[in-house]
C-alpha cells in the first residue's frame, strides 16, 4: 500500500527539501523551475534513444488529488510497441487494487493500431481475479486486460482512476518515479491539494534527481496545484549488479503524516486486541509446552515451519491482521498474520513481544513519516545489545531461518515497533549483521595417488544467510533424487568423471544447528603426467561465480551482495617421495569495501590453496568497478594454473 522511499533518496545528496532552499527559491508560484545540471561527479550524460528497446512510453501521466477525505489517482499512459518481443511482453496489462477501500474506475483501455484502427478488449479478455489463491485475501485484486491487435508500432492507451480512502483518517501520501526500464518521451506528475494546505506545515515533500541527475521541470500554482514534468528520459541501463530501480531513478514522495508516532498509534489501535492471547492460542501453546517446546526459539520455529506464508505486500491484503485463531485453523497467513500469531503465542507464555513494521524491499526515509512499509515482523526486548540493537527481531516468513537472525532484506532498515508497554511506538533501525555472521566455508580434501587418481572429501559449513539458503534448498526445494543429482554434478565439477560415494547432510529440521554437508568421492586421472616422474594437476579452487564485464564507463554502483565471508580451501595430499616443483603465486585485493585473496602454500606433503572473499560494504562505487573486474579476471586465471610435483 505504501510508497517505497529508498535509502538512496538520502544517500545521493540532493534529496530533501533543502534542495529548494539552497537555491534561493522555495516554490516559485506559477513559474517553471528547472533543477540544476549534473555535477562534475556524475557519469557522462546519455543521449535519449529508443533503438534497441521493445517499447517506449509516449506519455506517462499521473494526477493525484486529495480532497480532504479521499485520494483520487488518475492514471493515463500511451505505450508504443517497437518489436515483436515487446508485443508479447506488454499486451497484457494489470491494475492492482484492494476492493475493500479502493474504487477502480476504468475510463478506457484500447489498442491504437498503426493505421489508426482502435480496438478494445472483448469482455472475455478482461478478468478481475484475486492476487493470491487463498480466499481470505480475495480483497486484494488484479484487473487483467489482454489487449487485442498488439503489434509493432501499435499503441496501448490506458485511462483509469483509483479512489482511495487512506487508512489514516485525514492524511495522504503518494509518490512518482521518473525513470523506467524503457525510454519515456514525456511524463507528468500533478499534485492537487486543498488551497489552505501549506508545504512544510500541512505536508512534506522528498525528492531526488536520481543517479544520472535527470532534469525535472517544476511548476507551482496558487490554487494548491504542483506539477513536475520530464521529457526524453533515457531508460535505466541494464547493467549487471545494478541497484534496484527505485535507488537509481529520480523520484518524488509526499506525505501529510506528521510523525512516526502517528503511524504507530494508528496501527496499534488495529492490532492491540488481535494479539491478546485467546483460547485457541493458549491451547496451542499449552500443547507445544507439553511437547517440550518451552522457549522463544521453539515457538518461533514452530510458526515459521507450520504457517504457510502468503506473499502479499503489507496493505494489499488489509492492514488489520486476522485473529491468530483463524491463522492457526488455516495454517497460512501473510506477514502481519504470521507475526501477530507469534506475538500472541509468546504473550501466552508471558514473554514480552511486539509487532514491527518494516520495508524489506527498500527502506523508509526517517525525514518523511509515511506509511511506506511493505512487511511486518516481530521483536522482543533484550537486556544487552546485540550488533548495536537492544531488540531481537523475528521474521516468520523466512522459512528455515535460524533463530536470532533476520533475513538480509530486514537488516539495517528503519522499523517501527508498536505498542511498547501499550503506549510507546519506537522508530529504530534493525541491526546490520557483520560479515562473520554470514559465513560459508568450503573444504575440498584430495588424496592423490601416483597413478593420478584421487579419493576426495568435501565439507560445507554455513551460517547466517548461507545457512538459511542451503536449508531452504535442501529441505524445501529439492527432492531426494534432485539432491543426489545435484551433488553428483558438483563432484564432476571438481573432478571430471568423479563418482559420488556417499553424502550426509545435517538435520534440516533442526533450525538451531548450522547447515553442514559432507561427501566423499573418487576420480580417475585427476593428475596428468608431465614429463618423466612428474604430475600436473589443479588445486580444487573454483573461479569466481560472478564474472562482470569491464566497461569503458559504468553508470551505477555495483552491488557485491551483503556483508559476508566466503572461504574455499583446496587441499591435496601428494604421495610420499614427491615434492612440489611449481606453485602459483599469491594475489590480494584490499579495499574499503572488503578484500579478496588467493594464496598457495605447502605443509609437509599437503599442498593448500585458499580463496577468501570478505565483503564489509555491499555497494562498490562505479569508479572502482573496472579495478574489481580486472582483479576477478586475474583471479579466474590464477586458480586454473596447475601445480607440478616431481618424484624425488
Amino acid at each position: 500500500m505504501g510508497i517505497i522511499i529508498n535509502k538512496n533518496l538520502i544517500a545521493l545528496g540532493l534529496l530533501s527539501i533543502i534542495i529548494f532552499v539552497s537555491m534561493g527559491a522555495l516554490l516559485v508560484i506559477g513559474q517553471p523551475y528547472v533543477l540544476p545540471p549534473p555535477s562534475r561527479y556524475s557519469p557522462p550524460e546519455r543521449e535519449y534513444r529508443e533503438e534497441g528497446y521493445d517499447a517506449v512510453w509516449l506519455v506517462r501521466d499521473k494526477r493525484f488529488t486529495f480532497n480532504g477525505t479521499h485520494l483520487i489517482k488518475r492514471i493515463y499512459y500511451k505505450l508504443k510497441i517497437l518489436t515483436d518481443a515487446g508485443a508479447d511482453k506488454y499486451f497484457e496489462r494489470k491494475i492492482v487494487y484492494n476492493r475493500d477501500w479502493e474504487t477502480l474506475i476504468v475510463h478506457s483501455m484500447r489498442t491504437i493500431q498503426p493505421d489508426g484502427t482502435v480496438l478494445e478488449p472483448m469482455p472475455d479478455a478482461i478478468q478481475d481475479i484475486p492476487l493470491v489463491r487463498e480466499r481470505i485475501y480475495d480483497n486484494a485484486r488484479q484487473r487483467i486486460y489482454q489487449m487485442p491487435g498488439v503489434k509493432v508500432n501499435s499503441i496501448i492507451e490506458a485511462n483509469y482512476t483509483i479512489i482511495d480512502k487512506f487508512p489514516i483518517e485525514g492524511e495522504f501520501q503518494d509518490g512518482f518515479v521518473f525513470q523506467d526500464d524503457i525510454p519515456i518521451r514525456y511524463e507528468r506528475y500533478t499534485v492537487i491539494l486543498p488551497e489552505n494546505y501549506t508545504l512544510f506545515e500541512d505536508w512534506n515533500l522528498l525528492m531526488t534527481l536520481g543517479i544520472e541527475e535527470i532534469p525535472v521541470e517544476f511548476t507551482s500554482y496558487d490554487n494548491g496545484t504542483y506539477v513536475w514534468e520530464a521529457r526524453n528520459v533515457p531508460a535505466i541501463l541494464n547493467e549487471e549488479g545494478r541497484p534496484l530501480k527505485e535507488e537509481i531513478a529520480p523520484a518524488i514522495a509526499l506525505s501529510s503524516i506528521s510523525s512516526w508516532d502517528e503511524i504507530g498509534e494508528w496501527w496499534w489501535s488495529l492490532v492491540k486486541h488481535v494479539i491478546e492471547p485467546k483460547e485457541e492460542v493458549v491451547d496451542k501453546v499449552r500443547e507445544l509446552v507439553e511437547q517440550g517446546k518451552t522457549g522463544v526459539a521453539e515457538i518461533y520455529h514452530w510458526v515459521e515451519k507450520n504457517i504457510k506464508y502468503v506473499a502479499l505486500e503489507f496493505g494489499l491484503g488489509g492492514f488489520k491482521p486476522y485473529e491468530p485463531g483463524i491463522v492457526l485453523k488455516n495454517l497460512y497467513g501473510d506477514c502481519k498474520d504470521g507475526a501477530s500469531l507469534l506475538v500472541s503465542m509468546l504473550k501466552a507464555m508471558n514473554q514480552t513481544a511486539y509487532l514491527v513494521l518494516i520495508n524489506s524491499m527498500g527502506d523508509v526515509s526517517p525525514e518523511l513519516p509515511a506509511l511506506a512499509f511493505d512487511h511486518a515482523i516481530a521483536a522482543i526486548p533484550l537486556e544487552e545489545e546485540i550488533y548495536g540493537s537492544k531488540w531481537l527481531f523475528l521474521d516468520t516468513t523466512a522459512v528455515t531461518n535460524p533463530y536470532g537472525y533476520i533475513p538480509i532484506g530486514d537488516q539495517g532498515k528503519w522499523a517501527l515497533i508498536v505498542g511498547v508497554n501499550n503506549t510507546v511506538h519506537i522508530f529504530t533501525q534493525t541491526p546490520k549483521y557483520p560479515p562473520e555472521t554470514n559465513r560459508f566455508y568450503l573444504l575440498k580434501y584430495l588424496v592423490l595417488e601416483e597413478t593420478g587418481d584421487v579419493n576426495g572429501m568435501v565439507r560445507w559449513e554455513a551460517t547466517g544467510f548461507y545457512d538459511w539458503f542451503l536449508k531452504y534448498m535442501f529441505r524445501m526445494a529439492l527432492t531426494e533424487e534432485q539432491k543426489e543429482l545435484l551433488l553428483k554434478q558438483y563432484v564432476t565439477s571438481i573432478a571430471p568423471g568423479g563418482e559420488l560415494k556417499h553424502y550426509e547432510i545435517s538435520d534440516l529440521e533442526n533450525y538451531t544447528r548450522p547447515f553442514t554437508l559432507v561427501l566423499s568421492f573418487k576420480a580417475s586421472s585427476y593428475a596428468s603426467p608431465y614429463g618423466e616422474d612428474s604430475l600436473m594437476f589443479k588445486i580444487p579452487l573454483e573461479p569466481p561465480r560472478s564474472r562482470p564485464v569491464k566497461r569503458e564507463w559504468r553508470y551505477y554502483p555495483y552491488i557485491l551482495g551483503f556483508p559476508s565471508i566466503t572461504e574455499e580451501v583446496g587441499e591435496v595430499l601428494i604421495p610420499e617421495g614427491w615434492d612440489v616443483n611449481f606453485l602459483p603465486k599469491n594475489m590480494t585485493l584490499e579495499k574499503y569495501w572488503g578484500n579478496i585473496s588467493v594464496t598457495y602454500s605447502k605443509m609437509g606433503r599437503k599442498i593448500i590453496g585458499r580463496a577468501v572473499m570478505r565483503i564489509d560494504h555491499e555497494e562498490l562505487p562505479r569508479w572502482m568497478y573496472n579495478e574489481y573486474v580486472k582483479f576477478l579476471e586475474k583471479y579466474s586465471k590464477r586458480v586454473e594454473l596447475p601445480v607440478i610435483i616431481t618424484k624425488e
